[in-house]
């Protein structure tokens, strides 16, 4: 999606086309991103947090993709109820998630 949405920035065509254009593939985006993160959520709330690593991380990564995304766009609402969603697992000391120190300073 990112390399669609910087080819339709730099096309050289009518203005309000491409901010449509635009806004489609970034609702997409966001959508896939919404997506992948609560499926893993629920996953790992119904095997007990016990995820394989890769898992964890993919969770972590489409958190973080979905909270920067919110921000570049300005939707506070959204925002904060992406983070109040996974704020359960935020414990620096939480085993399922394996929180370092790195990541805990990336949200904060």
């Amino acid at each position: 999606c990112k390399r669609q949405i910087r080819e339709w920035q730099q096309a050289s065509v009518a203005v309000a086309w491409k901010k449509r254009k635009i806004a489609k593939l970034r609702a997409s985006r966001n959508t896939q991103l919404a997506s992948a993160r609560v499926l893993l959520c629920v996953a790992m709330k119904k095997n007990s947090g016990k995820l394989p690593a890769w898992a964890v991380k993919a969770l972590k990564e489409a958190w973080f993709a979905e909270l920067q995304y919110y921000l570049q766009v300005a939707n506070e609402p959204a925002f904060q109820a992406a983070f109040d969603e996974m704020a359960s697992f935020l414990a620096p000391n939480n085993p399922a998630m394996r929180w370092t120190a790195g990541e805990l300073q990336r949200i904060t």
